[in-house]
This record gives structure tokens, sequence and C-alpha cells, in this order.
């Protein structure tokens, strides 16, 4: 939530096991060697005590990355200053041989812009856009992550194939990127033939030469994607990760906030054993009923984020637009059956349907499909004239965005009838940087930077 956290444990047990600066802690690391050139040359898992001397932020981090030992942030350091540095820019020099190779080995990395809502130093609610591009200390740590992750995936199924927790992200529920490519080409959108193999690709080209049609893209991806789960591979033979583009893929490097790492954690010592025994009582039946619970539970985190995030907004939209926002949206779907549309306001990053049947002002909707594209017709009667617009997807329209009521929890889109329409769209060759709503179950999470 926005203004609150709420832990996995209690707080002493948490600060207990959290890494703080100068505080001896026991740990659980997977520990590997790589070449100079970056070739992984081995790991060995192993227990162990660290004692952290500094504690970083990724700003304090990404400064060193750019800077090196002229880094203004390591003028506290004294002597351990120079070791800092030097192990913070080789470790992100390795870091970014692994990310090369793992893009280049099929991982689906879909970089979007997004917007949040955060409270301010006043009190108010503060719109913030998340740039595209990650820092580099943000992908030294996602780097590391996702190596000590899939290692741990992998030692875990080995040594215990029918109780193993793993972490699975099923393909699209469709061929989305053939209809995605479809859609170019009714757009007359001319993709490269890299672009016509690569979903990331193709929303990068689109972003370049049509970002006014990136957002119906973006929405598509959205709502074919399906969401990553925990699984026990007693019950599920299929452990493939789509976006990561691996067999075996697991959560165990944030045991103090999630469940499931507590447990892979377990699992991996168990493994490390000459040999290796179950743990008492463990079945598969047992291990599922606990992925089945932490996808619950993650599940509802996921519900209470989304709700703070609209509460948030609502609070924006009154304090900054008196409850009402005019926006240029763009249609991303079409319902027929229901006479609807769903529409993404960008600059606010809210995406919602619209029941066009309940627009006030509309005297006649039809629907009818041209050139293989779903269309609703949308006759509007004003002072004893029509106006008529017809939405497809990639339309742009005016909307509304504001509050139901004086009700700050609940947002409604409105269609702006055409004799009050004010806001010009924006050409298609206009590179705009408007941000676009993105709701990712994303591998890298929020690690603190220690050395």
């Amino acid at each position: 939530m926005i203004d609150k956290v709420v832990h996995m444990m209690p707080e002493a047990l948490m600060n207990e096991c959290s890494l703080i600066k100068h505080e001896e802690r026991r740990v659980v690391s997977v520990v590997h060697t790589f070449s100079p050139s970056g070739e992984d040359l081995g790991y060995r898992i192993t227990r162990g005590r660290i004692r952290s001397c500094a504690q970083l932020t990724y700003m304090d981090a990404e400064d060193i990355i750019k800077k090196g030992c002229l880094s203004v942030c390591l003028s506290d350091f004294g002597d351990k200053a120079k070791e800092i540095c030097e192990a913070i820019v080789s470790v992100n020099r390795i870091a970014q041989i692994l990310r090369a190779k793992r893009l280049a080995g099929g991982t689906r990395a879909i970089n979007l812009k997004k917007i949040r809502y955060e409270r301010g130093d006043d009190g108010r609610s503060v719109m913030v856009q998340v740039q595209k591009e990650s820092l580099k200390s943000n992908q030294l740590i996602e780097e590391l992550a996702l190596l000590t992750n899939s290692v741990a995936a992998w030692e875990i199924q080995k040594a215990f194939p029918n109780l193993a927790l793993l972490r699975r992200q099923q393909p699209p529920r469709a061929d989305v990127l053939s209809k995605l490519v479809r859609l170019c080409d009714q757009e007359k959108l001319q993709l490269s033939s890299y672009a016509q193999q690569s979903l990331p690709a193709l929303l990068e080209e689109v972003l370049v030469s049509r970002p006014d049609l990136h957002p119906v893209l973006q929405a598509q991806c959205i709502k074919k994607t399906r969401i990553a789960e925990y699984v026990c591979t007693g019950n599920e033979k299929d452990t493939h990760h789509f976006s990561l583009n691996i067999l075996y893929y697991t959560h165990m490097t944030s045991p103090i906030r999630r469940y499931a790492d507590i447990w892979v954690h377990r699992l991996l010592l168990a493994a490390q054993e000459e040999n290796p025994k179950i743990p008492a009582g463990l079945t598969p039946e047992i291990m599922n009923d606990i992925a089945g619970d932490c996808n619950v539970a993650n599940a509802a985190a996921k519900t209470c984020s989304a709700a703070s995030q609209s509460l948030y907004m609502g609070l924006h939209l009154m304090d900054e637009y008196g409850g009402s926002s005019r926006q240029m949206g763009t249609v991303v779907a079409v319902y027929a059956a229901s006479r609807a549309v769903e529409i993404v306001a960008p600059q606010l990053g809210v995406t919602m349907r619209v029941f066009c049947r309940e627009q006030a002002g509309l005297a006649r909707i039809s629907h009818h499909v041209t050139n293989e594209r779903q269309l609703l017709e949308l006759g509007w009667g004003y002072e004893g004239r029509e106006d008529v617009d017809q939405l497809g997807i990639g339309s742009q329209i005016e909307v509304d965005v504001g509050l139901n009521g004086d009700n700050v929890r609940l947002i409604k889109i409105t269609i702006t009838p055409p004799h009050l329409r004010n806001l010009i769209s924006a050409p298609s060759s206009d590179h705009s940087n408007e941000a676009e709503p993105h709701f990712e179950d994303h591998a890298q999470t929020e690690y603190g930077l220690h050395a």
C-alpha cells in the first residue's frame, strides 16, 4: 500500500533477519565464480555469516557505477571506499554480461513505462511517472537475483522432483503476436521482419513510429499475458516460465517478505546434505496446498495494492482537477455484444470499460465490421443536429476521467459529447513520452544494496 507497509513477519524478527550495516547476520549463499569475460565457472551453496560495511540506496550505487571512486557517496567510508567502489563496478560489469546473454537467449523482456501514485511530503497525492529504462543498479540486483533463484530451482527439483516449489508462468492465452501484427497491418504500419517475430521488438518499433497505437498494443499484451504462479512439481509437470524463458525458476532471495522463499530455503538446505531427505511430514499434497496459499496471498496483495493506487488516484483527481480531468483516451478493445469499449487514459494511468448506452447525450448506437475491424458507431444529438463517432481499436476520443460522485474510491471514464470537446489529438508522428499503465508480475523486486 502507498501509506502503509504490512510485514509478513513481526518487526522484531524481521530486523533480526535483515541486513543492517555493521551487524552480523546468518545467510544461505549461492556463491558464483566468474572469469574476467563473464563466463560462469561454477557455484557452491553454503551457510555463512555476513557483516555489511555499507548500506547504499540504488541511486548511491548508480552514482558509483557512473563515476567510480569519484562518487561523493563514498566520502563517508574512508579506507573502505576504494574496495566498495571496485566491488560494485566489477559486479555490475558481470551483471551486464549476464543480462546481455539472458536477453539474447530468448527472455521476453517488455519494459514499459507506468504511472503510480505516492504520498507527497505535504500529505497530498502525487503522480509519479516511472521511466521505462531501469537503472544499472536495479539491473545489477535483478540479474543476481534471477541467477540465484534459477540455481535454487534447479537444485531443489533435482533433489526432490515431486516436492519442489517453483514459479511458473504459462504462455499467453492466444497467439497475441500474430494478432498484434495483423492489427498493425490494418493500421498500414510497416514492421520489420524481426518485429513480426518478437513481441518486445514489435512494441519498440510501434513506440517510435506510431506512439498513438502503442497503448493499444500494450493493453492487448496485458490482457493476454498470464500471471506467474507457484506450483508444486508433484502436481504440475509444466514448470516453464514464459517471460524468463527458463524451465525451472523459483523465489528464494527475499525470505523475510515472501513465505514461499522460506520453504525454498528449507528444501535447498535439505538438498545440500550428502543424502538429501525430505523434510519431516512434507508431502506433495501439502506442498501443493502451500503453493495455492501463496498464490491466494499474492493475488490479495496485488488487489490491495491496486485499490491503494486507485484511492490515491482519486485523491489526485480531487486535489489537482477538482474531481474530473479532460483527457485524450485511446480505445484498446471493442465489445460488440454489450456495446462497450475499453479506453485507456495514459496520462493518468487508468484503463476502464465504458458502456456506450450509459453516455449522456447519445441518441443511437450501432455495430458494424469494416475491413475486419470491429466498430461501434455513436450518434450524438445536440440542438437538432447529429455528430457521429466511429470507435474501433486504436481510435482516439476525448474523455472525462473523474470521481463517481464524491467518492474518491470510485473512478469512472465517460466519453465527452462532441459539442463539449476542446482537446486536439496528438498527431501520429509525435513521439510522445506519455506514461502508460502497466501491471506485471516482474522478476525484479526491491532489494537493499549492501557491500
